[in-house]
């Protein structure tokens, strides 16, 4: 499958994988890729959301944490009697393929979904049936939206708490109950990604967060790293208190992996680095990149660096020979664990610069803005990996094609 780069997108649905192109949405089939189902809305225009994670470069896509739903905006120009342009926010049920709920505003910010509400703008509207829940407009003022993407199963997140001064690897979080916006609940000491080219820095894996532990939360902290344990933002929100709730220890960590936890559904930490430079934009170069994952399916916590899950998993590209001894390049997908891995064959033919060294690329984590080389993207869905590689890389044309790879897993 072959996909534009100005509006692409991949995320995790409940059957496998789905994918969002200039043409429309599809859900793919996590056994075989074939198409389950499509939609395509004639002259739309899809619109990247703001302050989305670097998921596959520009975010379009944001999921329900039971990958049940999925919603996108889009645009579309204004008709012959019609005064103005109108923007759309559409829900899939992500199984079927059939329409949530769809809302036309003549501007959308922001939107969040829980497994049984979303948050647009400032409407929460039922995922069942798309009616009116309540609004953010009739409580105290102060009360916005300010996030977009996955929320908890049934906690939306209004508002994101300046980090302390002189840290840039905290937060917190404002939490509501997707019932009642009146039951606010504030968690300290969530922690970010210090290196984000775009976004807030944090995400949220089916609820969960990673955060400081408690002696550390409110710590202006210029510490390089801190101990930290996995925590839930529903149990948060349903306490109403921070403290109490069921948490993971993770070990000492510089932050979130944000491009690693994104692409796996799970919550990936740095390693603890001796020294953080401020000025820098991406972790040390010489250093681990993964640190400690955290499974929400299973509470369970590992190892990164010696685990077999394609959340530690290093992507790069390299030369091999055909049978015959024709070269083809290998999209090469490493486990920490050594154990086996997968490579996937590429013709030279399906590339646009079939003499690039394409020998220089090997296999590194999954950091930064999603990949340091921006040749590969990598997603985790039900059933199956997949893999995106940007066939024309070597162009300086401002629409590239991405070929789209899938391979059958029980990881995700």
């Amino acid at each position: 499958m072959t996909a534009d780069w100005l509006s692409l997108d991949v995320a995790a649905g409940a059957r496998g994988p789905i994918i969002l192109t200039k043409n429309g949405v599809e859900g793919l089939s996590a056994q075989d890729g074939s198409t389950l189902w499509r939609y395509h809305q004639e002259g739309a225009e899809y619109s990247p959301l703001p302050d989305t994670p670097p998921q596959q470069g520009n975010g379009y896509l944001v999921t329900s944490p039971d990958r049940r739903h999925v919603a996108f905006v889009f645009d579309r120009q204004a008709g012959a009697h019609e005064s103005e342009d109108s923007t759309f926010t559409v829900i899939l049920d992500t199984v079927t393929g059939e329409i949530s709920g769809q809302w036309e505003r003549h501007v959308s910010f922001h939107l969040q979904l829980t497994n049984s509400a979303a948050l647009i703008d400032s409407e929460a509207v039922s995922l069942e049936d798309g009616s009116h829940l309540w609004s953010l407009d009739s409580i105290p003022e102060g009360s916005e939206n300010h996030y977009t993407g996955t929320a908890g199963r049934s906690t939306f997140i209004l508002t994101l708490r300046e980090p302390p001064e002189g840290s840039r690897s905290v937060t917190g979080l404002v939490l509501v109950p997707d019932s009642d916006p009146t039951a606010q609940t504030t968690m300290q000491g969530v922690v970010l990604d210090p290196w984000p080219l775009r976004h807030d820095g944090f995400t949220v894996a089916d609820g969960w967060v990673v955060r400081r532990t408690p002696d550390q939360r409110l710590s202006a902290a210029n510490e390089p790293s801190w101990p930290t344990e996995a925590a839930n933002i529903d149990d948060v929100a349903a306490a109403g208190s921070q403290d109490g709730v069921t948490a993971i220890p993770l070990g000492q960590t510089t932050g979130i992996n944000l491009a690693a936890s994104i692409s796996s559904g799970m919550l990936v930490t740095y390693p603890a680095y001796e020294e953080e430079e401020d000025d820098s934009i991406d972790p040390p170069s010489t250093e681990p990149h993964i640190g400690w994952i955290f499974a929400p399916s299973t509470r369970t916590a590992v190892d990164g660096r010696a685990s077999a899950m394609p959340a530690a998993a290093s992507t790069g590209l390299s030369l091999k020979e055909t049978q015959d001894d024709q070269p083809q390049v290998s999209i090469d997908v490493v486990t920490a664990d050594g154990s086996p891995g997968l490579s996937i064959p590429v013709p030279l033919t399906s590339v646009s610069a079939p003499n690039k060294d394409w020998d220089n690329y090997p296999p590194q984590d999954v950091y930064g803005d999603d990949h340091p080389s921006w040749l590969l993207r990598l997603r985790v869905a039900p059933g199956c990996v997949v893999v995106l590689l940007d066939a024309d890389n070597a162009s300086d044309r401002r629409i590239h094609t991405y070929r789209i790879y899938g391979a059958s897993t029980e990881v995700g």
